[in-house]
């Protein structure tokens, strides 16, 4: 695969995940991830593995009547193409009826066309507030 077709791939395979993320589907969603990823919410101390992963965004899900990634920008790290910058806003339905839309940057690590290494900086207390 040519250097060009596997930027393309990642690239896709980044706006694949957040689609099958806000479709809850976790099953889709672990299939972009190592079964070693390593996930870093916001503050929270990381999590290991794509299990691990799904197991957390079931609890927050649960707790939202829906969520939406619109995807503003994506970038490759100029002295690492294995890395992606993420920018984003998150909108987040709450329980009780109300939207918290949320600025927000990833940062994920590709490993043999999977994400291996997924960085969230955001400030989500807004949304359980």
């Amino acid at each position: 695969m040519s250097a060009t077709s596997k930027l393309a791939s990642e690239r896709d395979a980044i706006r694949a995940l957040f689609a099958a993320t806000d479709a809850r589907d976790l099953e889709r969603v672990t299939s972009y991830l190592h079964d070693d990823v390593v996930v870093a919410l916001s503050n929270r101390e990381p999590i290991h593995g794509a299990t691990a992963y799904a197991e957390l965004y079931g609890q927050i899900a649960g707790m939202l009547s829906s969520l939406r990634h619109e995807i503003h920008e994506i970038w490759s790290a100029a002295e690492d193409p294995a890395i992606w910058i993420v920018r984003m806003t998150v909108h987040y339905g709450r329980a009780d009826g109300a939207t918290v839309s949320l600025p927000c940057c990833n940062v994920l690590r590709f490993r043999a066309g999977r994400v291996s290494d997924y960085r969230v900086f955001m400030d989500m207390t807004p949304v359980f507030a």
